[in-house]
């Protein structure tokens, strides 16, 4: 017998036991709804015939999870599915993760705690900036400015933010040094602020009890090819709210906002301009000159609930 015959006779032999597992030692018939798929096709040599190689659907093992494209939530495909009606495309943006949970805490306590934070924030802010140590001088200072800074400093200790804390309780003196990692000078120098914004419209929307879809840090390109980030677009009941967060250098950004709204079709009451420490004054004249609502780390709660309490209103009646 030649080679081929050979492999002939292999093959069919295989394909023989594939068929008899299939049905089984007590004999039962295959599902008739089993499909079965052509996976390849072998020549065998010398010969110029070919033997499909088949498997039914269920002998085909799943991906692994890690291998499977994750499916866009329902609540981030409508904001998506609004912004391509606007000749917006989105080619990327912010997915839940593990961490999440964690840097939103430092988040929140951060902001919600930011008039005693301030001066740790801005020593943190500049060391990262400069690559170089901080220190931060707490005499002279409220008790509650004393507490929330060693408190916030020891979580980011804990968490390996920061490379260094000493605190001396003596003259009231904080030293330290915040982690090179790129991710975390990205959280320290404006990450945070993005996070805690988000994190608070989130739960004015949820308190209302009212019908929203979220998307964060969404990359987008336009028709045009012009492109950029959006930190925080919500829809609420097919509306939107556009948020973007600055905690400094704004000069830049605020007539590219202002055009960008135009652009969009959003209401200037409804396209938000975040900046930390803004003076309200400031932040009025900002509003009037340039066409999209500017204010503080206060005053956009206020602007926000306001907001959405008319909306809600509007909905009830």
């Amino acid at each position: 017998m030649g080679i081929a015959e050979q492999i002939l006779d292999e093959l069919r032999l295989i394909r023989e036991e594939l068929q008899a597992l299939r049905q089984g030692s007590s004999m039962i018939k295959p599902d008739e709804d089993t499909i079965e798929v052509v996976i390849d096709s072998q020549e065998v040599p010398g010969t110029g015939d070919t033997i499909d190689v088949v498997l039914a659907e269920d002998d085909i093992e799943p991906l692994d999870a890690d291998e499977q494209e994750s499916p866009t939530p329902e609540n981030e495909k409508s904001v998506i599915m609004w912004l391509a009606k606007q000749g917006i495309t989105v080619t990327n943006h912010h997915k839940d993760e593990a961490v999440d949970a964690v840097l939103d805490k430092f988040a929140l306590y951060l902001g919600d705690h930011f008039d005693n934070l301030r001066k740790c924030y801005e020593a943190l802010k500049r060391a990262t900036a400069l690559n170089r140590p901080f220190r931060i001088k707490l005499d002279g200072e409220t008790q509650a400015t004393v507490s929330h800074t060693t408190q916030f400093c020891n979580l980011l200790k804990k968490h390996a933010y920061l490379e260094e804390f000493k605190y001396f309780k003596d003259t009231r003196l904080i030293t330290g040094r915040v982690n090179h990692e790129g991710n975390v000078q990205n959280f320290i120098t404006g990450g945070w602020f993005e996070r805690y914004v988000y994190q608070k419209i989130k739960s004015i929307l949820t308190g209302l009890g009212m019908n929203f879809d979220i998307l964060v840090n969404a990359q987008i390109t336009e028709n045009d090819g012009d492109s950029f980030e959006l930190d925080v677009l919500c829809i609420v009941d097919g509306h939107p709210i556009w948020l973007e967060c600055k905690t400094g250098d704004y000069q830049a950004h605020v007539t590219k906002y202002s055009r960008a709204r135009k652009r969009f079709n959003i209401p200037k009451e409804r396209a938000i301009l975040v900046i930390l420490n803004m003076d309200d004054d400031l932040a009025a004249s900002l509003t009037s000159l340039h066409g999209i609502t500017v204010t503080n780390e206060e005053g956009f709660l206020t602007n926000v609930t306001a907001l959405l309490n008319v909306c809600h209103e509007e909905i009830e009646d």
